[in-house]
């Protein structure tokens, strides 16, 4: 109620907005209780209540899910893709590389203090990367001829490692049924299929640096 009477909220609009805020955030059944006595994850969704309770249309959030438990982390995800459903503007920081590219429609990398690169996250991977990868899993004793996968229209390189075969190949390019088909009429088991895209992390390292900061 402090924090929402700050936004000029009075009377039957501030119980009822301070209300659907705790309830928003899961809290409801704790508002007779001291906020000292909360864990950490329950202080993070006590503070999004604080800065949502006036419904605003920006709201801005620094790592508001570093150090908390994992269900605590969920609902905040959740709630802020919510949150945006409902018309706010969410700002968000993070060094979750998974949590930007799972609830971010645009996405900024900045490195000492600058802006580096910004688009989506596909934009953003498409940086780095000209050509997809995927993994092919076999038996072990299951023999395969790279210089045939190669000839095949697209793909840059194969290679074997123990019963797995990485095929890299041209991001335009169609070729997982070509694929197939080898190992089909080959009668090569295929264990699994698995794409190996660059993921945000790779992106954010290959932009950035890998070396350690101070």
């Amino acid at each position: 109620k402090f924090f929402a009477g700050l936004y000029g909220l009075r009377g039957k609009e501030l119980k009822e907005k301070t209300n659907y805020a705790l309830d928003f955030v899961g809290l409801s059944e704790r508002k007779k209780e001291f906020s000292k006595n909360f864990s950490g994850g329950m202080k993070r969704r006590l503070n999004i209540a604080c800065a949502i309770a006036h419904q605003p249309k920006i709201i801005f959030m620094d790592e508001p899910t570093v150090g908390i438990d994992p269900q605590s982390r969920n609902h905040i995800l959740d709630s802020i893709k919510t949150l945006n459903k409902l018309g706010s503007t969410i700002i968000y920081t993070t060094h979750y590389m998974e949590e930007a590219d799972a609830i971010c429609s645009r996405i900024g990398i900045i490195d000492h203090g600058k802006l580096i690169a910004e688009g989506s996250s596909e934009d953003l991977k498409n940086t780095i990367c000209d050509e997809e990868k995927i993994e092919i899993k076999t038996g072990l004793d299951s023999p395969v001829d790279k210089e045939i996968i190669e000839r095949i229209s697209g793909v840059r390189s194969v290679t074997i490692q123990d019963a797995s075969v990485i095929i890299s190949y041209e991001k335009e390019a169609s070729i997982l049924d070509q694929i197939i088909h080898y190992f089909s009429t080959r009668k090569i088991q295929i264990k699994g299929i698995h794409s190996k895209t660059p993921d945000l992390e790779t992106v954010f390292l290959t932009l950035t640096g890998r070396k350690l900061r101070d």
